[in-house]
C-alpha cells in the first residue's frame, strides 16, 4: 500500500512538473499512411476556432509530419512533445491500432497522464461502448491500440470523421462543428460558447476588415489627390516652360528651322492646355509664337528640282504651275500629294502665263514662247522672240504680251499664230477707217509701207494726227502711197503733201476731194 501511495505521489509530482512546462495544448497521434489529410485539417480547425483577429491561433497543436518508421531516431523529440502537451488526440483506425509507434505514444501518454485527457477521432472501423463493463467491446477489428484497454472509467469523448477519410481535404461547417468538440474540451468551455465566440470573432474580423478597407480607400484617394495635384503642377510648369522656350526661339530665329522649332514648342504648349482644361487657357507667348511660325513658314514645300524656280502661275483649274532653270514645267495637283505633270520646254524657263482659253504659255532664255495644250499632251505652239523672254502677260481681249531683253513688247494674235507688230492691238479700220493701218500694211525696219488706203502718217511726224481726206476716208494715206526716208511718193490720187513740208496740211482740191493732190502729182 505504501508503495502504491508513493508511486501515486511521484506521478502527481511528475504531472505537476510537466504542467509547468506545457507548450502544446494538444498532441495528435495518427497513422501517416491514410490519416494525414484529416490530421492536417483537424489541427487547423482546433487551432484557429475562436481565435482573436490579432492572433495567429487560439490553441497550439503538435502534429508530427515525419514517419517514425523511417526515422526512429526522432522518438526522443516525439517523447518530449508528448511530455509538453495537455491533451492527446488519437485518430483511431485499423492502421493506427496496428502501428507500433502510435501504440508507443499511447503507452507513454497513459504513463504520465490520465485517460480523461485522451480525445478520440474515429476515421475508420467501429467503436462500441459496453456500459456493463465500462469499456469498449474489444475484438481484432477494434480500431484502438491495445494500450487503451480498461483505461477508461467512463465513455471518452470521441467524434466520427469516417465520412472525410477518402475524400478531399476536409472542410465545411460540419467538419468545423466536429472539430469544435475537441477545441471546446481543450479550452474548457462549452461548445456553444466557443462557436458563439467564433461568430463574434468573425464579425469583429469582418468589421475590422471593412474598416481597414475604408481606411485604405481613404488613403488611396488621398494619395491619388496628391498625385493629381503633383501632376497638375508638373503640367502647369511644363506648359509655361514650353511657351517661354517657344517665345525665346521665335525671337532669336535666324532660319526656317528655328521658326519651325519655335512653332513646335508653341503647339505642344497649346495642345497641353487644351488636353487638360484645368491648366487654364494657353499661354500668350505660345499663341504669339505659333502665329509667327504660321506666318513665317510655308504650308507645304514642293520639290521642283535642284535648280532655281524662276516663275509661278495658277492654271484655270486651280493647279499650280512652276518653271525653273532646269527647263522643266511642273503642273502640281491641287492637294500637292501626288507627283506633278512635267512638261519639257528645252531651255531655262523665265516666265509663265495662262491664256484666256486655259492654255499655258511659257517663255524661255532661248527666245521661244510655247503655248501648251490644256491637257499637257501633244506638241505646243511655238512663237519666236528675239532674245530671252523675261515676262508674259495676257490682255483683257485675250492676246498674249511678251517682254524681253531686246527692249520690245510684242503683242501676239489670240490664236497664237502669225507675226507680231509694234502697234499690235491698235484699233484697225480698213478702207475708210480712222487711225488704223490699211489693209496689207507691213513694217520693215524703220519704214511703213501702205498697200491700201486709210493709213495715217508715220508716227512722230509734226503733222501726224491732223485730219486729211483721201479717196474713201479721212486722215489716211492715198491708195498706193509709199514713204521712203524723208519723202512721200504719191502714186495715186488723194494723197497729202510730205510730212513736215511748209504747206503740209493745207487744203487743196484735186480729183475726188478737198486737200488732195491730183492724180500723178509727185514731189521730190
Amino acid at each position: 500500500m505504501a508503495d502504491t501511495l508513493q508511486e501515486f505521489a511521484a506521478r502527481r509530482a511528475t504531472r505537476r512538473d510537466r504542467r509547468t512546462a506545457v507548450i502544446y495544448d494538444a498532441f495528435i497521434s495518427y497513422s501517416h499512411a491514410k490519416d494525414k489529410p484529416i490530421a492536417t485539417a483537424l489541427q487547423s480547425v482546433v487551432q484557429k476556432l475562436g481565435k482573436p483577429w490579432y492572433r495567429r491561433r487560439a490553441l497550439r497543436v503538435f502534429r508530427d509530419d515525419t514517419s517514425l518508421s523511417a526515422t526512429p531516431q526522432l522518438w526522443p523529440s516525439i517523447e518530449q512533445a508528448l511530455g509538453q502537451s495537455r491533451f492527446l488526440i488519437l485518430l483511431a483506425s485499423p492502421e493506427s491500432a496496428a502501428s507500433r509507434w502510435v501504440g508507443q505514444e499511447i503507452t507513454y501518454w497513459l504513463d504520465h497522464n490520465s485517460s480523461d485527457t485522451v480525445l478520440i477521432a474515429l476515421t475508420e472501423g467501429d467503436l462500441d461502448w459496453d456500459q456493463a463493463t465500462g469499456d469498449f467491446r474489444w475484438s481484432e477489428a477494434t480500431p484502438l491500440p491495445a494500450a487503451l484497454k480498461n483505461q477508461f472509467s467512463a465513455e471518452p469523448r470521441w467524434i466520427d470523421l469516417r465520412p472525410y477519410r477518402d475524400g478531399d481535404i476536409p472542410k465545411g461547417p460540419e467538419f468545423m462543428g466536429l472539430g469544435a468538440d475537441f477545441a471546446a474540451a481543450i479550452r474548457g468551455i462549452p461548445k456553444e460558447d466557443l462557436l458563439s465566440e467564433e461568430v463574434q470573432q468573425q464579425r469583429r474580423a469582418r468589421t475590422l476588415a471593412g474598416m481597414a478597407v475604408v481606411a485604405l480607400v481613404v488613403l488611396w484617394n488621398q494619395a491619388r489627390l496628391q498625385r493629381n495635384e503633383a501632376q497638375f503642377q508638373r503640367d502647369r510648369v511644363r506648359m509655361e516652360f514650353l511657351a517661354m522656350e517657344a517665345r525665346r526661339a521665335d525671337t532669336e530665329a535666324t532660319s526656317a528651322d528655328d521658326i519651325e522649332r519655335a512653332g513646335a514648342l508653341a503647339l505642344e504648349s497649346i495642345a497641353l492646355s487644351r488636353a487638360k482644361p484645368r491648366l487654364g487657357p494657353p499661354e500668350p507667348d505660345a499663341i504669339e509664337a505659333a502665329g509667327d511660325a504660321l506666318m513665317g513658314l510655308p504650308l507645304a514645300a514642293l520639290p521642283h528640282g535642284d535648280d532655281e524656280v524662276m516663275t509661278l502661275t495658277v492654271l484655270a483649274d486651280g493647279r499650280l504651275a512652276s518653271g525653273g532653270l532646269d527647263g522643266k514645267i511642273r503642273l502640281w495637283p491641287k492637294d500637292a500629294k501626288d507627283k506633278p505633270l512635267v512638261l519639257t520646254h528645252g531651255s531655262q524657263i523665265l516666265s509663265l502665263a495662262v491664256l484666256a482659253d486655259g492654255r499655258l504659255a511659257s517663255g524661255s532664255f532661248d527666245g521661244k514662247i510655247k503655248l501648251w495644250p490644256k491637257d499637257g499632251k501633244g506638241e505646243p505652239v511655238v512663237l519666236t522672240q528675239d532674245g530671252p523672254v523675261l515676262s508674259l502677260a495676257v490682255l483683257a481681249d485675250g492676246r498674249l504680251a511678251s517682254g524681253g531683253l531686246d527692249g520690245k513688247i510684242r503683242l501676239w494674235p489670240k490664236d497664237g499664230t502669225g507675226a507680231d507688230g509694234p502697234h499690235a492691238g491698235w484699233p484697225d479700220r480698213g478702207a475708210g477707217g480712222v487711225g488704223g493701218r490699211a489693209v496689207g500694211q507691213r513694217r520693215l525696219g524703220r519704214q511703213d509701207q501702205t498697200l491700201a488706203e486709210g493709213r495715217h502718217g508715220r508716227a512722230g511726224d509734226p503733222h501726224a494726227g491732223r485730219p486729211c481726206q483721201v479717196a474713201g476716208g479721212v486722215g489716211g494715206r492715198a491708195a498706193g502711197q509709199r514713204r521712203r526716208g524723208r519723202q512721200d511718193q504719191v502714186v495715186a490720187k488723194g494723197g497729202r503733201g510730205r510730212a513736215g513740208g511748209s504747206r503740209a496740211g493745207w487744203s487743196g482740191r484735186g480729183a475726188g476731194g478737198v486737200g488732195r493732190r491730183t492724180a500723178g502729182q509727185r514731189r521730190r
